[in-house]
């Protein structure tokens, strides 16, 4: 009996450290694994804002875009018009947190000059940047990734 015994307990004793060395396994693999989950989240993370920036972008120089003549080569109204195609561009990246202060919005009517009216616009330029950080484990990675995104259209308000 004792012999059987003895066989019993050792098929426990292995049986129980088999366990222990896969929780110690699974103690130093963990955190390969959690940071192996956490880029690709980040990465999806930021191609959303990067599209965000983008349908902002595309959406105010849409509205530039098709703005009547007369407003875009007055005086007084060209730099309301810019302001109201920079609102737009802001309500749309409102609700973005890319980590590290809001996303800005620059607008230009050709040549890098703003909206001020005093020449027709061959094109209208919006840009919107921004800087993503990462907020999962943002003091060990320190990820900051910029985002420019320039969309530019020809201008056909008559």
């Amino acid at each position: 009996m004792s012999a059987r015994k003895h066989s019993q307990h050792s098929q426990y004793q292995r049986r129980g450290a088999a366990r222990g060395v896969a929780a110690i396994e699974l103690f130093l693999l963990m955190p390969i694994f959690v940071m192996m989950l956490a880029l690709p989240l980040y990465m999806g993370r930021y191609c959303y804002h990067y599209s965000a920036a983008h349908a902002a972008a595309t959406s105010a120089a849409q509205y530039l875009s098709k703005i009547p003549l007369s407003e875009m080569t007055n005086t007084t109204r060209a730099p309301i018009v810019a302001a109201i195609a920079r609102e737009i561009a802001g309500e749309m990246l409102a609700e973005l947190k890319p980590g590290l202060g809001q996303p800005s919005v620059a607008i230009d009517c050709g040549s890098g000059l703003p909206c001020m009216g005093v020449v027709k616009p061959a094109f209208v330029t919006v840009h919107v940047q921004m800087v993503v950080a990462d907020f999962f484990f943002p003091k060990r990675t320190q990820l900051r990734l910029p985002i420019v995104v320039s969309v530019r259209l020809p201008y056909i308000g008559r």
